[in-house]
């Protein structure tokens, strides 16, 4: 099973139900016939008692196309940016709540099972990248355990190194110290890590 949180109009060509005001779960179910017309049955269900408007099973071709769309979301050169959360799954509803309140002309992609964000904003948004990740995303996913690293940008000359590769984790801090005393003048490995 895959279940995917799906929201943005470029998905609009393959899940019709899918724009920038409302979401779509996209959920692949594998196993024999008997066993996926078993687990459909039981997911609609469940879902007729929850505010879900409508569900539908997708074709082998619009199936190929939404996935295949899923797999390329975060290559996208058109975008001014592309960035990637990673938090425990609880975290994934209140950095997509967080992403869209600022941003909501933004493309999301979620992977909840895994506390996976992939947010893409549209080359026309006025947003500064590394100031989102860093002043607005990553406190957020700190308080979820989390990082956020940006994958791609327009202008890569805003960038810096805590928002491409994320906050150093607490444990970094220490072994600075512990180096600073080993060797005061940096001498070993000059330049070798990303964070001096």
């Amino acid at each position: 099973v895959a279940i995917e949180y799906l929201q943005g109009s470029e998905f609009t060509t393959v899940v019709d139900a899918v724009d920038q005001s409302s979401a779509a779960l996209a959920i692949v179910l594998h196993g024999t016939d008997e066993e996926v017309d078993w687990m459909i049955g039981k997911l609609r269900r469940e879902l007729s008692s929850s505010k879900v408007r409508d569900s539908h099973n997708l074709d082998a071709e619009s199936h190929e196309q939404l996935w295949s769309q899923l797999c390329e979301f975060a290559a996208d050169d058109t975008a001014l940016a592309v960035t990637e959360s990673r938090t425990v799954s609880s975290g994934c509803v209140s950095i997509i709540n967080l992403v869209l309140e600022q941003h909501p002309d933004c493309a999301v992609q979620s992977h909840m099972g895994d506390g996976i964000v992939t947010m893409k904003l549209p080359e026309h948004s006025d947003a500064q990248v590394s100031d989102l990740v860093i002043k607005t995303l990553g406190p957020e996913a700190r308080r979820h355990h989390g990082h956020v690293v940006i994958l791609s940008a327009a202008n890569a000359a805003e960038l810096t190194t805590q928002s491409v590769w994320g906050e150093p984790s607490s444990p970094d801090f220490l072994i600075q110290k512990l180096r600073e005393q080993f060797d005061p003048q940096r001498l070993i490995n000059p330049g070798r890590f990303v964070y001096q």
